[in-house]
């Protein structure tokens, strides 16, 4: 079998090459085993053009609001392999997404029951607001077809769900200069010094005082910034990004000093920066928008929807147009599940936060944002501030924009340490790993993604990331590459056919396997009949659904 071999730039990593027209015919006939493990892959340090000054600290991605039982597995987890191509100390066990699954609330009133009325061009947020307000948990809360004005932000609670006639049929139009829709809370205690068990894959945390935390109660763990690892440079130490390494949890048992977590950590603290525990004493739990667009007449730089210390929520079926800085953002989101939907255009798509699609941020964690398609938009999906175990699965991203002379990335790892995020499915055409505001941190996996003419590029001292059975269908140049300040024995890049050439590392065990999924055991109900895994060095045609509806013309039109 003819073989070539590359080195990255600097000659620290060999990588073989071979010819994937000659293997694709024994690795889809399962003729082939696909073995790899061992170090990196790929190089080159070709660097794409990148955001390169920051935006005034108050502009900043980062967050500058004023306001002040037994662990569930998911529904089916995949299940190990004998010898897995990433190993297990470099990933965490990844259960992402609302608990069970969407419930499916009864409707119990109509936002007409309080005055709202469809097309007439009045103010319908009063009587939106009075159905949310009254009506008993859990339930829906219907808004039949029609567009409806909104001069005033919304006010989610706890147990209740907007529930629309479709994106194509209900519209909601907001014009204020607040967030459009508030799943916000902000009462807290104080800081808990955790002593044991702030460890990967942990569920147990030992504490100096539990008090405050309650079975069915939600927490953060933080630690203080390590400047070695967060400040590559000066600039990063930023007011805004303090404590950024931590996770938002729920706990399930109270046990003298001893909680237990529904879900297992996703990060390893170190005790050196003195890891801490605070309760949450005030969330914004089971609520969600399902089935109807939402758009933004206005340019006020707020977010369409805002989350912070909000858990099990959900975002479904939903079409959003036009967004000056994220179409969601989630700040302290704990099981936020966003799938099935359509984030279309921004009204700036300039530095200083703008032009996002979902954004998860300072300790986000569990998260699932699957099955979606961003079109139009400065970073579809952006990761910053300690957001951690989240799953990006089988979303199509198009035509991203920017007001700058650089290529925007699709999926950006954006500074203060996300760590062990799983990008798995995905089609987009630039992933940027540390590309902004610092390192990534580590065990962020990219498996099974079509990642289009810019390539995948590492950035900032961002080491320890998993990159496997990706297809690249790039620029000559725009392949896996990082600058010359990640060390690329720290990589693990593995099985990823660039350009029609299948890489394998130098050195690996030769009966490990890479899965289908890092997160689903089997193919998931979305993806129908089609082919699974669609996406992969041993895939046809790599594609998604996400990618099939758009060029199928199935998402509501706002051009």
């Amino acid at each position: 079998m003819p073989s070539i071999t590359m080195r990255s730039e600097n000659d620290l990593l060999v990588t073989t090459v071979r010819r994937f027209e000659l293997l694709r015919p024994l690795l889809v006939a399962g003729v082939v085993t696909l073995a790899g493990c061992g170090g990196g892959g790929g190089g080159g340090s070709d660097a794409a053009p990148v955001e390169s000054t920051p935006a005034p600290a108050a502009a900043m991605d980062g967050d500058t609001d004023t306001d002040a039982s037994a662990e569930p597995t998911p529904a089916n987890p995949p299940p190990p392999l004998a010898l897995d191509v990433i190993p297990e100390s470099r990933r965490p066990v990844w259960s992402a997404g609302v608990v069970g699954g969407i419930p499916a609330y009864a409707v119990k009133t109509s936002v007409t029951d309080y005055g709202a009325r469809a097309n007439d061009g009045g103010n319908d947020a009063p009587a939106l607001q009075a159905a949310i307000d009254a009506v008993t948990p859990p339930a829906a809360v219907y808004v039949p077809a029609g567009e409806f004005h909104l001069n005033a932000p919304i006010r989610m609670r706890s147990g209740v769900v907007l529930r629309g006639a479709g994106p194509g049929a209900t519209r909601l139009l907001m014009n204020h200069g607040d967030n459009g829709f508030d799943f916000a809370a902000f009462a807290g205690g104080s800081d808990r010094p955790v002593t044991q068990g702030a460890d990967l894959n942990s569920r147990s945390l030992t504490l100096q005082s539990a008090a405050g935390f309650v079975p069915g109660g939600y927490g953060v763990i933080a630690q203080a910034n390590d400047p070695a690892k967060l400040y590559t440079q000066a600039g990063w130490n930023q007011s805004w990004a303090q404590e950024a390494v931590g996770q938002m949890f729920r706990v399930v048992a109270v046990s003298g000093n001893r909680i237990t977590l529904e879900a297992p950590l996703s990060i390893q603290f170190d005790p050196a920066f003195a890891p801490r525990a605070r309760p949450l004493t005030d969330i914004v739990e089971n609520a969600g928008l399902e089935d109807l667009a939402l758009t933004r007449l206005d340019s006020s730089d707020r977010f369409i929807v805002r989350i912070r210390q909000g858990a099990n929520l959900w975002f479904r079926n939903i079409a959003s147009h036009r967004a000056r800085k994220a179409h969601i953002h989630a700040r302290e989101g704990y099981r936020i599940e966003v799938r099935d939907s359509y984030f279309h255009d921004a009204s700036d798509h300039g530095v200083g936060g703008h032009g996002y699609g979902v954004m998860l941020s300072r300790h986000s964690s569990h998260s699932l944002i699957e099955n979606n398609i961003f079109r139009r938009l400065r970073h579809a999906l952006i990761l910053q501030i300690g957001a951690s175990g989240n799953v990006m699965a089988y979303n199509y991203v198009r035509e991203a924009l920017s007001e700058g002379n650089y290529v925007p990335t699709d999926i950006s790892l954006h500074g203060h340490y996300p760590s062990a995020n799983l990008f798995e499915g995905n089609v987009v055409d630039l992933i940027g790993i540390g590309d902004f505001w610092g390192p990534a941190g580590p065990w962020n996996t990219f498996h099974r993604n079509r990642v289009g003419a810019e390539g995948i590029y590492l950035h900032d001292h961002s080491d320890f990331q998993n990159i496997t059975a990706n297809v690249l269908n790039t620029r000559s140049g725009r392949e896996i590459r990082w600058d010359g300040t990640v060390d690329p024995a720290t990589l693990l890049v593995h099985m990823n056919l660039q350009n029609g050439l299948l890489l394998l590392a130098d050195q690996v065990p030769v009966d490990a396997l890479f899965p289908d999924s890092y997160f689903h055991a089997a193919r998931p109900d979305f993806y129908d009949n089609r082919p699974w895994p669609s996406i992969g060095p041993d895939a046809a045609a790599p594609t998604n659904p996400a990618e099939q509806r758009y060029l199928a013309g199935d998402f509501p039109a706002f051009d």
